[in-house]
């Protein structure tokens, strides 16, 4: 398409009033238009709230479930591991994309590594995280082991890889409202 000139504008649409056929204006390239009803939205809601924040998604029919079977201490590690869930695979991540392994638990819930390690093991046991052996994109033959939460219970985004999912998919927390597809 050939450049237009300033004072030229693609025309995307035109305006045209419904009793007389006249053209009373037209929607160029670039426009916008807002309804009654998105204004009224404006006027009552806050668009793009913490914009840029990542969120969590936690299945509130699940949490009522998880107070009782969880010791107090369970609770709130799993609580305190839910900001380190990655997109997509619920693999749990430091903030420079590392996988967070054995090693780096007691600092994140302030125990020593063996009270650490038997809580995450309690966790394994009961289907809040998951432990996993998979392969580096670069070297598929060499292997590591990491850990998802479970994303039945919490996931980041709406988008979760099948394997995770199906590695889940036998737990005690899928919400009966909710399908597996």
């Amino acid at each position: 398409m050939n450049k237009l000139h300033e004072d030229e504008k693609e025309i995307r649409g035109i305006i045209v009033d419904p009793e007389t056929g006249e053209i009373i204006d037209q929607i160029n390239a670039g426009d916008s238009i807002m309804r009654l009803e998105s204004k009224k939205i404006d006027e009552k809601y806050q668009r793009n709230f913490n914009k840029g924040e990542s969120f969590l998604k936690i299945y509130d029919s699940v949490m009522p479930d998880l107070l009782k079977y969880l010791t107090k201490t369970e609770f709130s590690c799993s609580m305190l591991l839910l900001p380190y869930i990655s997109y997509e695979d619920c693999i749990l991540k430091k903030n420079n994309g590392s996988v967070i392994n054995l090693k780096d638990i007691p600092e994140m819930f302030d125990l020593s590594y063996d009270r650490s390690r038997k809580i995450i093991k309690s966790l394994i046991n009961k289907g809040v995280i998951g432990i996993f052996e998979t392969g580096y994109k670069e070297n598929p033959n060499k292997k590591f082991k990491c850990y998802a939460f479970n994303p039945f219970i919490a996931s980041k985004g709406t988008t979760i890889n099948k394997t995770v999912v199906t590695m889940f998919s036998e737990s005690q927390w899928i919400c009966k409202e909710l399908s597996v597809e």
